[in-house]
């Protein structure tokens, strides 16, 4: 058993329940007329009644349409009638039979003569203008002109009529008058036996199918044909598609395109991938209602830029490069249909990592504590929350005012709930618990990535009391005449499985063997190759040196050879100019004085 959504869209549409009723006007004002030509059909063929209202047999020789004037002036006039109304006939003898459908309602006259204290003939409204009167509201089978009568000043209707000020004010009470007795008793059958399977209205029940994939309603349903997807209505709505993702963004499902789906937000948004930028991947491009800019939230008139990254799946850069003692940003969209619409601050959780295996842990992260505090008394100011603290108000992004709290009003005022639901008391059906109640947010510091998350929230309907058929379903809330409704709560959980971790376990794994490698091995290669190098550098200078000094040696061997040579020259010049001398002087011998040899020399 829930909120009919479709009702409650359809009577917020309207502004109230009563106003349904409005829009029903000319269906109600018909059917009394409608009601009322039968009954004059069936006096006119009774004997007894024919002969005591020969007007009415004379009509019906005219036939339909001259029974249904008759019928006109009746509710206008009482004149058909001679000034009694059809509630007084069964005091006349008309059998009962003939006055089924008009157990309480009088015509216009009979009705305004009673309220002004009048005879008929007073209040009664001539023919001409009845006609008009009538046409005007069944002519506009929307109801529109009825509400219309109805909000316009007596002044302004009586002038549009041309009827008297006391004619327009009892007109105006006419309408409702039959609008909440014969038209609220025409209505209360449409919605069908309460809480039944086919039941419609506020409060419904049916099965958990019907929920997630649509029901037909007999009273907002029989609005659309058959074949119009609006006729089936849905409760969950923008379920996401992860077939839909392409290489810039990841859309919602667009193809619901029934009233409560499709007409409030279920347009695609955009998310960046970082194909060119990595550090922005998973960044809020457009929010998800499929708008670009920023965010005016409807109960404050706060202005917010669209920032951050989605929880369920964000990629956290500033975790990777500085470690878990950073905050983040991420845009609050939980999957699901689940969307604060707006951003949180993401801190890190002391004391609550968790070991995965031997060689990985994730960080766990959670909301900061200043985003579930309460708005000043200028809201404006504050910008997203309600007045009470642990809450978050989606009222007017949602077709039910609705405001979000973590389960069982867990971080939320106590007063919340209407005062009279207290989550501290034993004897409350509200039990929270931080164990399981808290939103949990699990990521990888290496990489930055979302591993895991647990974001357990309860949605919560604000409803005023209604002013036809739940009248008295509640006295209202603390926080003004609404009450805040918890309808359930839901946890959104995934956790990435082992596999998942083993293969990052793998990738470490290998990592640590090469820099183990790098660390160890490296060093006796690179000494080995040191050794080589060195032995190698030995052994080339080594030959470098026997090369060079075989050089050497030759030519040293060139050199004396030529001093040899030249020794050998001067020896024999010597011996020549001996012999010359000893020519020239045959007493000299080869025993001559040195001085002798030194001055030949010298020549």
């Amino acid at each position: 058993m829930s909120f009919n959504l479709a009702y409650i869209g359809m009577v917020k549409t309207a502004g109230s329940e009563a106003n349904i009723l409005y829009t029903a006007i000319p269906q109600t004002l018909s059917g009394l007329v409608g009601g009322i030509t039968q009954l004059f059909g069936a006096m006119a063929s009774d004997p007894t009644l024919g002969a005591a209202f020969p007007n009415l047999v004379a009509a019906a020789l005219g036939g339909p349409t001259a029974l249904q004037a008759l019928a006109v002036e009746q509710i206008f006039t009482a004149s058909p009638l001679g000034g009694l109304s059809v509630t007084q006939l069964a005091a006349l003898g008309v059998p009962a039979a003939f006055l089924t459908g008009f157990p309480s309602v009088p015509e216009y006259a009979s009705w305004a003569a009673t309220q002004a204290s009048q005879p008929v003939s007073v209040v009664a409204i001539s023919s001409p203008t009845s006609s008009a009167l009538y046409q005007a509201v069944v002519g506009d089978s929307t109801g529109m002109t009825a509400v219309g009568m109805l909000t316009m000043d007596t002044t302004t209707l009586a002038a549009t009529f041309t009827i008297s000020a006391l004619h327009a004010q009892l007109w105006k009470g006419y309408l409702t008058h039959i609008s909440s007795t014969y038209g609220a008793n025409a209505f209360q059958a449409s919605l069908g036996p309460a809480l039944g399977p086919q039941s419609s209205g506020m409060l419904i029940k049916r099965t958990v199918r019907e929920w997630i994939f649509g029901y037909e309603d007999p009273v907002v349903s029989a609005q659309y044909a058959a074949n119009d997807p609006r006729r089936l209505i849905r409760s969950v709505t923008k379920i996401r598609n992860a077939t839909t993702i392409d290489d810039d963004h990841v859309p919602w499902s667009v193809n619901d395109t029934s009233t409560w789906a499709y007409v409030y937000g279920s347009t695609p948004y955009r998310i960046a991938t970082g194909v060119n930028s990595p550090e922005n991947a998973t960044n809020v491009l457009r929010r998800s209602d499929g708008a670009a800019g920023p965010i005016t939230y409807p109960h404050t008139s706060h202005v917010e830029n669209v920032v951050g990254k989605t929880i369920a799946s964000g990629q956290y850069h500033a975790i990777k490069i500085h470690g878990s003692s950073v905050d983040v940003v991420a845009w609050a969209d939980f999957g699901m249909g689940l969307d604060l619409k707006r951003s949180l601050t993401l801190r890190h959780q002391q004391g609550k990592t968790v070991k995965k295996n031997s060689k990985v842990s994730v960080e766990t992260y959670a909301i900061a504590h200043e985003e579930f505090l309460a708005c000043p008394v200028d809201q404006t100011a504050c910008g997203r929350n309600t007045e009470f603290h642990g809450t978050f108000n989606v009222s007017g992004f949602e077709l039910i005012p609705s405001v979000y709290t973590l389960p069982h009003g867990h971080r939320a005022d106590p007063r919340v709930f209407g005062g009279y639901i207290d989550p501290t008391s034993s004897s409350s059906p509200f039990a929270p618990n931080a164990t399981i109640h808290d939103i949990e947010i699990m990521i990888y510091e290496r990489s930055g990535n979302t591993v895991g998350m647990r974001v357990p929230i309860q949605q919560n309907f604000k409803i005023d009391p209604t002013d036809t058929f739940y009248t008295t379903l509640w006295s209202g809330a603390s926080s003004g005449d609404e009450a805040l409704v918890p309808i359930s709560w839901t946890s959104l959980e995934y956790d990435m499985d082992e596999a998942f971790y083993d293969e990052i376990k793998k990738t470490i794994d290998f990592i640590e063997i090469l820099v183990a490698v790098w660390r160890y091995v490296s060093p006796i290669v690179s000494l080995c190759l040191i050794l080589v190098s060195g032995v190698t550098l030995y052994v080339r200078r080594a030959l470098d040196r026997r090369l060079i000094d075989g050089d050497r040696y030759a030519m040293e061997a060139v050199q004396n050879n030529s001093r040899a040579m030249q020794s050998f020259s001067d020896k024999n010049l010597v011996s020549a100019l001996k012999k010359k001398n000893s020519e020239l002087d045959p007493n000299q011998t080869d025993a001559a004085p040195a001085s002798a040899t030194k001055v030949a020399f010298a020549v």
